[in-house]
C-alpha cells in the first residue's frame, strides 16, 4: 500500500512534470485520508493557482492557515489567491488574504497596496488610505502605494491632498499611467484644467489604446476652450471603444459647439442606432442647431428640420430614463431666432412627459389637494392663519451673474412679516455676491443635483409657491419645473420665453415688456406687472480713468458703435441695419464683443463679409471683458446699439447707469422688448425706433450730433435711478404672491394682473 508520503511525493512530480490534474487528484486523495495534512493542502493550493482557478484554491489555504498557523503558506501565493479573489468580486475574501500575508510579511510592499485596493472596493475609503499609506511609510519611494493614497484621499473628499499624492506617484514613476489618468480626473474635476490637460496627455501618450483617458482629455481641452482638440480626442475614444454611446454623445456636443453639425448628427445617429430605444438621443440630436446662423434662410431650414424632427419622435415608442443626462440641451438658442417658439415647447412637454412620467411627479402633500391648474378644489388642510408664506427661489446662477444681480434685491427684501425666504441652491458656483444672497435669506437649502432626490428634499420643504428665476437656461431646473412641487409655481424673465411645463402656473413679465395679443406666447397665466420685475443695484466703476480707446487699440479720431451683446443675439436680418450705419458713418467702428469659443468671432465675421461688403473691415472684436472695463466701453460709445429681434437685459440696466443712450427696436416678443420697458420705466421713448430706417438714422444721429448725444446724456443720467433698488417692485412681488397662494387655496389661478385697477 502506497504511503501518505509516497503519495505526497508523486503528486509533487506530477506538478513539476505540468501533469496538473494527477497532481490534483492525488492531493484530494491523501486529504480524504488525512484531512490536515499541510503538504497537500499547500500543493493543491499550488495547483489550483497554476491551473488558473484560484478561486478553489481559497479552501485549501484557508485551512492550511487555520490547522497549521506555523505553515500558513508564502505569502505570495496568499497574495496571488487574493488578487484572483478580487477580480471574481470576491471581496471580503481577498482581503482576508491579504491581511493573512501581511502577518505573515509585513515588509512585502505589493501586499499592503492590494490590501488597499480591497477595501478601495467595498468603499471603506478610511482604511484604504490607511492600507495605502503603511505602505507608502515602509516603502517611501513606492509610486503605487503613493498612487493608492492619491485615490484613496480623493474618495474621501479631500480632492487636494489627493493631488499632492499623486503628484508624487508621477515623480517615482513617471511611466506610472493610472497615477496620471486619476491626477487629471480629480484636476479636472478642480477646475484645473489646464493642469488636467497636461496630466492626461501623458496618460494617453503612456497608453494609447485606454479611451477613458482620451475621454477626460476631450473634457479638459474643452474647458480649455480647444474644441476642435477635444473632438479628436473623443473620436480617437470612439475608434478605441466604438460601441459606446456615450463617447459618441461627447462628440456630438462638441461638433455642436463647433457648428459642424453634419458631423454631429453623424455621432448622434451612430449612438441612436446601438440604442434606437433612447428617445432622449433623438430630441438632443434635434436640437443642434447653429449657434451662429449664417442667413434668415438657415434659421427657417433648422426650424423646419426641427419641426419634422420632432414629430418622427412623437410617433415613436421609447423611453427617456434620465432627461438631463440623456437630451442633454434645452431649447436656449430657439429664443434668438425671433420667432414663436410656443409649439416648440408644447410639443416637446408633450414629447417629454409621454417618455419620462416621473417628470411630472407630485408632491405627496399636494397630490390630495388643489393646486392651479385643478379646477376642482379638494379641501386641503388650510394654512394657518397669519402663517407667513413659504416662498422658496431657485437658480443655478444666484452669484455674480445676470441672475443674481436682477433677483438679490427680491430675496433681501420681501416682508419678513408676511413671507418666509428660501434659497434653493442647485449644485453652482460660489462668489461673494452668492454669499451675500445667502446671508439675506431666511433660509438656505442645498439642492441635490439629481432630479428624483432634489423634487423630493423640495417637496419636504412645503413650500407655498416656488419661484424659478430662469427656466431654460440650465438643463436641471428646466427639467425640475416640470414637477408639482408647490401649491403655486412661477417663472420669470431670466430666460424670456415660456416653459411649456403645464406644472407652471404664471410667467412674470412687465406690462411694457408685453403686446397687447402677449398671453398667445405663453402656456402660464401671463402676468404684466407694472413695474420692472427686478431689484438690483446700480453698478459702481471702480474709481481712476482707464482709457478705453487706448486701452484696446481703438483709433482715438473714430465714432464708436458699440454693441455689446452676445454674439447668438446676432440675427442675420440686423445685418442689413449695422451694415448701413457703417456705409452712413466712414469714421464709424462697430465693436464687438468676442466670443468665449474664437471660431464664433469667425463665423460671424464671415457672414459679415458677405453683408457688409467693404465696410467689415471696421468691425473690431474685443476680448471678453471683465464687468468694469464693459461700464467704460458703454461710458465712451458714441452710440449703443441695442439687438433685434433679441435686445439686452441686464447690460441694459448697466449701460443706463453708465449715462449712455441705447437705440433699440422693439419686437412683439418679450425677448425683443426689455431695453423698450426700462426706458418707458424712465419716461423716454426718443431712441425707441420701429423701422430699420428709423434705426439707422437714430444711431447716425446719436453718434454724429454732439448736441442730441449730450442731450440724450443728460436725460439718461437724471432719469436712470428709478430703475435701480425700486421697492414699488417689491412691494408688487409680494401682492402678486399673496394673490396667488389665496387663490391656490381656493384651487384657482388667479384671472390676470392688476386684480383691481
Amino acid at each position: 500500500m502506497t504511503t501518505v508520503a509516497e503519495a505526497f511525493a508523486e503528486a509533487v512530480d506530477h506538478y513539476r512534470g505540468n501533469r496538473l490534474d494527477e497532481g490534483e487528484g492525488l492531493c484530494r486523495l491523501i486529504l480524504e485520508t488525512v484531512p490536515d495534512q499541510p503538504g497537500a493542502l499547500y500543493l493543491l493550493s499550488v495547483i489550483l493557482v497554476r491551473a488558473r482557478r484560484p478561486a478553489e484554491a481559497v479552501e485549501p489555504l484557508f485551512r492550511l492557515g487555520a490547522v497549521h498557523p506555523d505553515h500558513a503558506g508564502p505569502p505570495g501565493l496568499l497574495e496571488e489567491v487574493g488578487c484572483a479573489l478580487l477580480d471574481l468580486g470576491r471581496h471580503g475574501e481577498a482581503e482576508t488574504c491579504f491581511r493573512r500575508a501581511l502577518d505573515l510579511r509585513p515588509d512585502l510592499r505589493t501586499i499592503h497596496v492590494n490590501l488597499g485596493n480591497a477595501l478601495l472596493v467595498q468603499s471603506r475609503f478610511d482604511e484604504a488610505e490607511a492600507a495605502f499609506a503603511r505602505g507608502a511609510e515602509r516603502h517611501p519611494d513606492y509610486a503605487e502605494a503613493w498612487h493608492g493614497v492619491g485615490v484613496a484621499r480623493a474618495q474621501r473628499g479631500h480632492p487636494d491632498a489627493a493631488v499632492e499624492a499623486l503628484r508624487r506617484a508621477v515623480a517615482l514613476n513617471p511611466d506610472l499611467h493610472p497615477a496620471y489618468a486619476h491626477l487629471g480626473f480629480i484636476l479636472l474635476q478642480l477646475g484645473r484644467n489646464a493642469e488636467a490637460e497636461k496630466a492626461l496627455a501623458r496618460a494617453v501618450s503612456l497608453a494609447p489604446a485606454d479611451g477613458d483617458s482620451h475621454v477626460l482629455r476631450g473634457k479638459a481641452q474643452g474647458a480649455l476652450v480647444r474644441l476642435d482638440d477635444a473632438a479628436e480626442s473623443f473620436r480617437r475614444a470612439h475608434e478605441i471603444r466604438p460601441d459606446d454611446t456615450d463617447t459618441l454623445l461627447q462628440l456630438g456636443d462638441t461638433l455642436v459647439e463647433l457648428s459642424r453639425l453634419d458631423e454631429a448628427r453623424e455621432a448622434y445617429g451612430r449612438a441612436i442606432a446601438l440604442r434606437p430605444e433612447r428617445l432622449g438621443w433623438r430630441v438632443r440630436s434635434a436640437l443642434a442647431q447653429p449657434l451662429v446662423p449664417a442667413s434668415a434662410e438657415e434659421i427657417a431650414a433648422t426650424r423646419a428640420r426641427l419641426t419634422a424632427a420632432l414629430d418622427d419622435i412623437r410617433g415613436r415608442s421609447g423611453t427617456i430614463d434620465d432627461p438631463v443626462a440623456e437630451v442633454g440641451r434645452t431649447t436656449f438658442d430657439l429664443a434668438y431666432h425671433g420667432l414663436d417658439d410656443l409649439p416648440f415647447q408644447r410639443t416637446l412637454a408633450e414629447i417629454y412627459l409621454a417618455a419620462c412620467p416621473d417628470l411630472g411627479w407630485t408632491a405627496p402633500h399636494l397630490r390630495n389637494g388643489p393646486t392651479p391648474r385643478d379646477t376642482t378644489p379638494r379641501n386641503p388642510t388650510p394654512r394657518p392663519a397669519g402663517a407667513r408664506i413659504r416662498i422658496g427661489f431657485i437658480s443655478e446662477y444666484l452669484w455674480h451673474h445676470t441672475i443674481g444681480k436682477l433677483n438679490r434685491g427680491f430675496i433681501a427684501h420681501l416682508s419678513r412679516e408676511s413671507f418666509e425666504v428660501l434659497v434653493l441652491r442647485p449644485p453652482s458656483r460660489r462668489d461673494d455676491t452668492a454669499d451675500a444672497i445667502d446671508r439675506s435669506a431666511d433660509r438656505v437649502v442645498q439642492i441635490p443635483g439629481n432630479l428624483d432626490e432634489a423634487r423630493r428634499v423640495i417637496a419636504d420643504l412645503r413650500l407655498d409657491a416656488l419661484f424659478y428665476l430662469d427656466v431654460g437656461m440650465m438643463l436641471f431646473t428646466y427639467f425640475l419645473a416640470y414637477s408639482r412641487l408647490a401649491p403655486v409655481q412661477a417663472a420669470i424673465w431670466g430666460h424670456p420665453m415660456t416653459t411649456g411645463s403645464p406644472s407652471m402656473d404664471y410667467f412674470l413679465s412687465a406690462t411694457d415688456m408685453e403686446t397687447p395679443d402677449g398671453q398667445a406666447y405663453y402656456t402660464e397665466r401671463l402676468i404684466p406687472l407694472r413695474h420692472l420685475p427686478h431689484f438690483q443695484r446700480p453698478p459702481m466703476p471702480e474709481p481712476g480713468p482707464r482709457p478705453v480707446r487706448e486701452t484696446f487699440g481703438l483709433p482715438t479720431d473714430a465714432r464708436l458703435y458699440v454693441c455689446p451683446q452676445s454674439l447668438f443675439k446676432f440675427h442675420p436680418d440686423f445685418d442689413r441695419t449695422l451694415s448701413a450705419i457703417l456705409h452712413g458713418d466712414p469714421r464709424g467702428r462697430l465693436v464687438l464683443i468676442g466670443a468665449r469659443y474664437p471660431h464664433w468671432n469667425s463665423m460671424l465675421l464671415e457672414r459679415f463679409r458677405i453683408t457688409f461688403g467693404d465696410a467689415v473691415e471696421r468691425v473690431v472684436f474685443l476680448p471678453y471683458l471683465r464687468e468694469e472695463d464693459f461700464l467704460r466701453l458703454v461710458a465712451d460709445a458714441d452710440a449703443v446699439l441695442d439687438t433685434t429681434p433679441f435686445c439686452g437685459g441686464n447690460s441694459s440696466l448697466e449701460t443706463f447707469a453708465m449715462g449712455a443712450p441705447i437705440v433699440t427696436w422693439p419686437t412683439r416678443f418679450l425677448r425683443g422688448r426689455i431695453t423698450t420697458a426700462i426706458y418707458r420705466a424712465m419716461g423716454m421713448d426718443d431712441l425707441i425706433v420701429d423701422s430699420h430706417e428709423a434705426y439707422v438714422a437714430a444711431a447716425l444721429r446719436l453718434a454724429t450730433d454732439p448736441d442730441f448725444q449730450a442731450t440724450m446724456r443728460a436725460r439718461v443720467v437724471a432719469r436712470a435711478p428709478v430703475l435701480y433698488e425700486n421697492m414699488d417692485a417689491v412691494r408688487e412681488l409680494e401682492r402678486f404672491f399673496t394673490a396667488a397662494v389665496a387663490a391656490a387655496e381656493r384651487g384657482a389661478i388667479l384671472p390676470g394682473w392688476p386684480l383691481v385697477e
